[in-house]
């Protein structure tokens, strides 16, 4: 799954996948990303369908999203 999303300014970015429960699933580290939109590649094969919260966070920023597994 591609994860897309636009900084505002630079930061150090992680992404962070939880179940409906809020057990952390998947935790990827990506690094710096300057100002502007990035796309990260997230492999999901061995998650079950369902519905998940998306956390991409860095010291300035924090955006969540829902998404389903279908």
């Amino acid at each position: 799954m591609n994860v897309s999303f636009n900084l505002p300014q630079a930061d150090e970015v992680s992404i962070r996948l939880y179940d409906i429960q809020g057990k952390l699933i998947v935790s990827k580290d990506i690094g710096h990303k300057g100002i502007g939109k990035h796309q990260e590649l997230i492999d999901l094969t061995d998650i079950p369908m369902g519905t998940y919260t998306c956390s991409i966070s860095g010291q300035k920023n924090t955006i969540t999203k829902q998404l389903i597994k279908q």
